[in-house]
């Protein structure tokens, strides 16, 4: 059998915001290196990739791959499953540059979500971007529950993740401290220190840094606007430390990124 890969590009209408990619190993096995890791997938194994990570595959054996691209912060969740949202934001952050998630013998459910989303989007049946961003919205449920320990977060830890990130997200623009944070929660600042990089994996500082860099690339894309006002609009009081961030996780300067996403629009 001849090695096969099948991309499958899912641009959801209206999805303009922030991108990433799902990839399932569907036969055989691959190798994917970034730029100071490398997974290898077999059958059942899904990487996820967040936007503008620079990365490259090989695959070890012959292979067949499902792959879907698209702009998860802009899906459609219904009123039942606003609760999932700052899941998203989670899975979905920079702060998890790729996330593999490893077959555990029970990703059926993945496979044939991936196969459904293929016939969709090559079927293009009335209906079909509907059932695309329900489609996406389940297979993202479907991570979230193997990546993020949801069964073991309270209600009253749903509460204080909420109010967290939400007030990290309106005080990007602004300078933001352990301390801020910690007080919009009523917690002491040692402890929410702690509380914050357990329930999330990453600490506050690193966190708001990766925030604040995924919306000046959303600002590159989609604005007019100088890089060093972009840089000050995101909270960055040095602009060579934003450059340093920004060069450093997404492997080219914010001129060079601008030029070479106007280039491929």
């Amino acid at each position: 059998m001849k090695k096969v890969f099948v991309a499958i590009i899912l641009i959801v209408a209206l999805l303009l915001n922030f991108s990433a990619c799902q990839k399932q190993t569907e036969q055989g096995k691959l190798l994917y290196c970034f730029k100071d890791k490398q997974y290898e997938l077999k059958e059942g194994d899904v990487i996820l990739i967040n936007a503008y990570i620079p990365h490259t595959w090989f695959a070890i054996t012959e292979t067949i791959v499902y792959s879907a691209g698209y702009y998860p912060y802009m899906l459609s969740l219904s009123s039942y499953g606003n609760e999932l949202e700052k899941y998203f934001r989670i899975l979905y952050g920079n702060q998890y540059p790729a996330i593999p998630i490893l077959y555990n013998g029970k990703s059926e459910d993945l496979s044939v979500l991936f196969e459904t989303l293929y016939n969709e989007f090559n079927e293009k049946k009335p209906g079909c971007d509907l059932v695309i961003n329900n489609l996406l919205v389940n297979l993202s449920t479907s991570l979230i529950r193997r990546f993020i320990p949801i069964q073991g977060i309270s209600k009253s830890d749903d509460k204080t993740l909420r109010t967290a990130l939400d007030y990290i997200d309106s005080h990007l623009s602004e300078k933001i401290t352990l301390e801020d944070v910690a007080g919009a929660v009523n917690m002491s600042v040692g402890y929410f220190s702690s509380y914050f990089k357990k329930k999330l994996g990453v600490g506050v500082t690193e966190y708001i840094n990766k925030r604040r860099l995924s919306k000046a690339v959303m600002l590159i894309k989609t604005t007019d606007k100088p890089v060093t006002e972009i840089a000050f609009e995101c909270g960055f009081n040095s602009l060579s430390v934003f450059y340093d961030n920004f060069t450093k996780t997404y492997s080219t300067p914010p001129l060079k990124f601008r030029k070479r996403y106007g280039e491929s629009s």
